[in-house]
């Protein structure tokens, strides 16, 4: 290229300077600006992040923690809950032995009481077999005596 081309160029350029100049010195303290805040933002945005991170390690840990907690009671529970079936079993156990020893003994003294009522009954029954027999001697023997008495009277 000649220098007779370059001319207008030159031109614009050495009229433009100053100003253009100016405008690329403000464009570049606003890249700054912008770049400052663009990095200022990001930065705002990383420390916010990383205090959530935190936040959330330390909920974590803290609902870790009540979990362990909560699981170590129903453990505990489950262990009480099969201490207090292993005693109501046992318990029931014992109940149902009592109910049938009970059960055998009221059976044996149904059986004395039914030997001890048949034998009193039978008893009895002698007894009023005894009596009818006494009742039936006496007036046999009071027949008797009043036969004896008339045939002592007849002679």
């Amino acid at each position: 290229m000649s220098n007779s081309l370059l001319w207008p160029v030159i031109l614009i350029q050495s009229s433009l300077s100053p100003k253009l100049i100016r405008l690329q010195e403000e464009l570049r303290l606003k890249d700054a600006l912008l770049e400052w805040c663009i990095r200022t933002k990001q930065e705002k945005a990383k420390a916010h992040e990383d205090a959530l991170d935190l936040l959330a390690k330390k909920e974590f840990r803290k609902l870790k923690e009540e979990l362990k907690f909560i699981n170590e009671l129903m453990e505990k529970a489950a262990g009480d809950e099969k201490v207090i079936l292993e005693r109501y079993e046992v318990k029931l156990s014992q109940r149902k032995m009592e109910v049938q020893n009970l059960q055998e003994e009221l059976k044996l003294k149904e059986e004395l009481l039914e030997k001890a009522v048949q034998k009193r009954w039978k008893r009895t029954k002698a007894h009023v077999e005894t009596l009818d027999l006494l009742a039936k001697l006496r007036e046999e023997l009071k027949v008797k005596d009043e036969f004896h008495i008339r045939a002592a009277e007849k002679k």
